[in-house]
């Protein structure tokens, strides 16, 4: 009976440890896609198109921000929302709109995110 109990312990103990390591990469994750990023082109249709200065800013807060491009009529919205998933997905709700993406590269220079619709990628740039 007290192996018993040992034993289950030291599962609890290590599955408390697992999923403490998993949300500090999370965390590490949302901290590295919060800021300011500049769309540097777009994979459509497998034919990748220059960026057009569209900016894509998504604060530390859970805010998200969409900045249109260069000669670009975009309305005026209220800010969105932004959430992280996972460590590979990420959603956006600007004006309704939600937006769920596979996060294809993340690193400090680069952020590729895929449209799991329409499987347009974003590929972003900090600024």
């Amino acid at each position: 009976m007290k192996n018993k109990a040992i034993l289950l312990l030291s599962i609890l103990l290590l599955s408390m440890v697992l999923s403490s390591c998993r949300k500090s990469g999370e965390d590490g994750i949302f901290e590295l896609i919060s800021r300011r990023w500049l769309e540097v082109s777009r994979v459509v249709n497998n034919a990748e198109q220059p960026g057009n200065g569209r900016q894509h800013i998504f604060f530390s807060d859970g805010r998200y921000e969409f900045i249109c491009g260069v000669n670009e009529l975009c309305p005026q919205f209220p800010t969105g929302v932004w959430q992280l998933f996972s460590d590979t997905r990420m959603q956006t709700n600007f004006n309704g709109v939600i937006v769920v993406y596979d996060i294809k590269k993340l690193e400090l220079g680069a952020l590729w995110l895929e449209d799991i619709q329409t499987k347009d990628l974003l590929k972003l740039e900090p600024r």
